[in-house]
């Protein structure tokens, strides 16, 4: 499912997009499906990412593959960015209306979750490499 969403992060910028266009111009049923849609769909992700975080706080072993460990961290920082975008384009809408508020506020703490998500498979990547150090000495 992550890859998922990582993979149609841009698809959901242009959602954004069309919702914010749909508001300017009074469009009122389609702006607030799209929003409604959008903001669902990331509370998923931020339900689903905090599950894994809670998982992972309880494992001291590397979950991922050392040799996936690049590609993780690409996939994950390329969707910080893209949740960084978004937050970028919702400051200045934030105060206008409630949905675009909610928005704000969901993909903030999706943010905050993805951080947490990367510190911890950092944390499980640092043990595994004292580990083996260890074992070396």
């Amino acid at each position: 499912m992550m890859t998922a969403i990582m993979n149609n992060g841009d698809a959901y910028l242009d959602f954004f997009d069309i919702a914010v266009e749909a508001y300017n111009t009074k469009k009122t049923n389609i702006y607030r499906k799209i929003m409604t849609t959008l903001i669902s769909s990331y509370k998923k992700r931020l339900h689903e990412i905090e599950i894994e975080n809670s998982d992972l706080e309880n494992v001291d072993l590397l979950t991922i593959n050392e040799e996936d460990l690049d590609l993780f961290y690409d996939a994950m920082y390329e969707m910080v960015d893209l949740i960084k975008l978004l937050k970028t384009h919702l400051l200045p809408l934030k105060e206008k209306d409630g949905l675009f508020a909610d928005l704000y506020q969901t993909v903030d703490k999706l943010h905050d979750a993805f951080m947490l998500h990367i510190d911890l498979i950092s944390m499980q990547e640092v043990r595994a490499l004292q580990d083996r150090y260890a074992k070396a000495s």
